[in-house]
């Protein structure tokens, strides 16, 4: 028993000087690799890569224009449009002036009639919208419809109806149209990038004070850098830039080709050259998105996710931006020491203690919020849009109509609403002639359509032959009938009795020759311009 014993302390004594040994060399390893002869190195290869690429995302789409979206016609297509629709309806009898001004210059003469009383003050705007119009569609084939249908009562109506849809329709896409841009986007943009990074112009940092770590923070001290978070070519610069004398090549961003030196020595220093060569890497290296409120938001939470990563020992440290060691006290001086690194520190709230977020973070925020109001804009635009299509479509079709109403569906149309009159009054004139002749069967059978009622010579009346007058009346009905007659029977025919003088062979079919055949027509127009083109 007591060498069992023996035997488990000797083990537990050898573990206690292994593990001893350890820490020995563990440490010394570690002294080592900290004591370095002069400067300290740059932050190693590839530390804040991750940093590059957040701060990447969100520089490449800050130096993009916002796209104008896509609205179709201009507005002036539409307005001018309406206008002469209007003018057309309204005050036919302008349009010869209208369309002499259209041929010239497009001056108006409001001095003399009839454009002084319809085209003058207030009406003139209207007028010159119309005269516009004239110059490119005056021969089109619906204005010369639209013309015709001026004249009849029932379509004048419908297409005034029409008319004014498509008027407030138009209001509401024009004011909806105007909130589809909004320069004060790009402005937001340009404040949270900084200076244009072509190397065209001079690039300062914003807050540089002598020495990086200064100008970029120090964490555990919470004292945010004097150009944390000024602009995005700040914060770049604090992550990624070599330093002058001590970081030369640095790699922390894993950059393919390392900045020149930045020297930090205030806020003067030119660095227009290392600005150009990182923001091209970033548009070589990272995606480049459409420039959208969902883009640049995924962007911000791109940025956001990354500096609240915990950094340094246990870590206690954040809202950093790159990389941190140890207890974070040597700063974001760009350096590989215990407690140092290529980094910017944005700070905290002296009472709240809640991280202070950077400066240009309002601007992409107010930018992310308006490119939703353009990009909602938009989409209602497009929504308006589809209904003025419907609605110049409805017109188009209210215009042509009055080409297929020709004279033969218009008589048919009269037809139907005179017909009791066409049947009543040829029977009573026929009475009233034949009434003088009551008394004389001689004359009344001298008479087309006359009958001979009474029982003597003299004895009357001399009454009209209805059947005679219903054949007349009926005459044109009865064409009609035989016509469709004559079309069955034609096309019924084979091939070679096709020689009826009702029919005529056109090599694809049999067709009625006869006009009455043809007298009704529907509505087919092979080609023609809408006046608003979508």
């Amino acid at each position: 028993m007591r060498k069992e014993l023996s035997h488990d302390r000797s083990q537990r004594n050898y573990t206690a000087g292994f593990l001893c040994f350890t820490r020995l060399q563990y440490t010394i390893v570690v002294l080592l690799l900290c004591c370095k002869c002069g400067e300290p190195a740059a932050d190693h290869e590839n530390s804040a890569k991750a940093a590059f690429s957040v701060i990447c995302g969100l520089i490449n789409l800050a130096k993009k224009k916002p796209e104008k979206p896509a609205t179709g016609s201009s507005h002036a297509d539409i307005e001018e449009t309406i206008a002469l629709l209007n003018v057309t309806l309204t005050a036919p009898q302008t349009l010869p002036q209208l369309t002499k001004a259209a041929a010239g210059d497009g001056t108006l003469d409001t001095s003399a009639e009839p454009l002084k009383t319809h085209c003058a003050d207030s009406a003139l705007k209207r007028c010159q919208l119309a005269a516009r119009r004239l110059k490119e569609h005056r021969k089109d084939v619906v204005y010369a419809a639209l013309k015709k249908a001026a004249d009849r009562h029932d379509l004048k109506q419908a297409i005034n109806t029409t008319l004014a849809q498509l008027d407030a329709a138009y209001r509401e896409y024009a004011r909806t149209a105007a909130k589809t841009t909004d320069d004060s986007i790009a402005t937001d943009l340009n404040v949270a990038l900084g200076p244009e990074p072509d190397g065209s112009k001079q690039a300062t940092i914003p807050g540089a004070a002598t020495g990086r770590g200064k100008s970029c923070g120090t964490p555990n001290a919470n004292t945010a850098g004097t150009s944390a978070g000024k602009n995005l070519l700040a914060d770049a610069m604090c992550v990624c830039a070599s330093t002058s004398g001590s970081a030369t090549g640095a790699q922390a961003c894993g950059l393919q080709t390392p900045l020149g030196d930045v020297a930090f020595t205030g806020a003067g220093e030119d660095v227009k050259g290392q600005w150009q060569s990182l923001a091209k890497q970033c548009r070589d290296k990272h995606p480049q998105p459409k420039l959208t409120a969902a883009t640049l938001t995924k962007a911000l939470n791109d940025f956001d996710t990354e500096i609240r990563r915990p950094q340094g020992t246990n870590g206690v440290l954040n809202n950093v931006l790159g990389h941190i060691k140890g207890a974070g006290s040597g700063g974001c001086d760009g350096t590989d020491s215990g407690a140092n690194g290529a980094c910017v520190y944005y700070g905290k709230d002296p009472t709240t203690k809640k991280p202070l977020p950077p400066e240009w973070r309002t601007k992409i925020i107010d930018a992310i919020a308006k490119l939703e109001g353009t990009e909602k804009a938009a989409a209602n635009a497009h929504a308006i849009e589809q209904r003025l299509k419907t609605l110049n479509n409805t017109l188009i079709s209210l215009i042509l109509l009055s080409s297929s109403l020709g004279s033969g569906q218009t008589q048919a149309a009269n037809k139907a609403e005179t017909k009791h009159v066409t049947e009543i009054e040829p029977q009573a004139a026929a009475n009233k002639e034949f009434e003088q002749h009551k008394n004389n069967k001689t004359a009344c059978e001298s008479i087309d359509k006359c009958e001979w009622k009474g029982k003597i010579e003299t004895g009357g009346p001399c009454k009209v032959d209805g059947s005679k007058v219903k054949e007349q009346t009926n005459t044109e009905g009865e064409e009609e009938e035989a016509a469709e007659t004559t079309k069955k029977k034609c096309k019924d025919k084979k091939n070679d009795e096709r020689k009826s003088p009702d029919c005529k062979w056109d090599g694809k079919d049999c067709k009625v020759s006869s006009f009455l055949a043809n007298k009704k027509f529907s509505l087919m127009v092979s080609a023609f311009v809408i006046l608003v083109e979508f």
